[in-house]
């Protein structure tokens, strides 16, 4: 199945040319890939590699997009915002057509495609809405926070999805490398301090476990500053006291890191 989003040029005028609504296209995909399928140098596939979402484009004159569905909203979010890029170009209007027996309802259209899954719908994870979009604009905004804070000294981990083995929602999950001593911090559900190899010990790095959230904030008191350009982050400091900081996370890790494993961003769902 597959939610469906249109732009058309503007009622008056002529229409653009199929050509330069092609190229109008690719400058507004530029930080994801854009392939032509087939014979056919007006149909795309989109795919940004960072987030999972794909559409199926078809170009001529207008820009119908096709996304798979069950999907979490911010792959609606996404495939959007390519066609504003395009609106924003050459006028006209974005339209979501959504799924034949649903119009725009992007929630009952996804839930219509979990229900035809049948047993395989277990291998979607639901994610409330808002963590989803909150992850997706963290992960499209890495090259302007790195813009925002252009020191190399600055570390901006990597926010992960995971979910319980035994299955269960999926959470947020920020990835510290230990030695990172200033660091750009989302919010998440949990923190994991990836431990820096010891090459000169006898025995590895025991794993750490992940530290929910509150707790890790709580810990990290002053060492924390709030920011909100270009989207609400913490800024974490640690100077001199690093070790001491991140001992004090290490002593909250009580969560088992074993009970989670990474879940892929497409095989996430919107759900409480």
């Amino acid at each position: 199945m597959h939610y469906t989003l249109r732009w058309q040029p503007a009622p008056t005028g002529p229409d653009p040319a199929p050509e330069q609504v092609a190229a109008a296209l690719a400058r507004a995909a530029a930080e994801a890939l854009l392939t032509r399928t087939g014979a056919d140098r007006l149909v795309f596939h989109y795919e940004n590699p960072r987030t999972r979402v794909t559409a199926d484009l078809a170009v001529g004159p207008g820009i119908t997009a096709r996304i798979p569905l069950p999907r979490a909203r911010f792959h609606l979010l996404e495939v959007e915002d390519l066609l504003r890029r395009v609106q924003a170009e050459l006028g006209g209007e974005v339209v979501a057509l959504g799924l034949e027996a649903h119009g725009g309802d992007w929630a009952a259209a996804n839930r219509q495609a979990l229900a035809a899954l049948g047993p395989r719908a277990a291998e979607y994870a639901p994610l409330p809405p808002e963590h989803g979009e909150a992850w997706w604009r963290f992960t499209m905004a890495r090259q302007a926070l790195r813009l925002a804070w252009p020191s190399a000294d600055v570390v901006i981990p990597d926010l992960m999805l995971v979910r319980p083995r035994d299955g269960g929602p999926a959470a947020r999950l920020v990835v510290w490398p230990e030695q990172a001593s200033t660091l750009v911090l989302p919010e998440a559900e949990y923190v994991a301090i990836r431990r820096a190899p010891r090459p000169f010990a006898r025995d590895p790095q025991p794993p750490a476990g992940l530290i929910p959230w509150a707790d890790a904030v709580a810990a990290l008191g002053d060492a924390l500053e709030r920011h909100e350009a270009p989207l609400p982050h913490w800024l974490y400091r640690g100077g001199d006291a690093h070790p001491f900081w991140i001992q004090a996370l290490l002593d909250r890790a009580r969560v088992p890191g074993s009970a989670y494993r990474p879940v892929p961003a497409d095989r996430v769902v919107d759900g409480p």
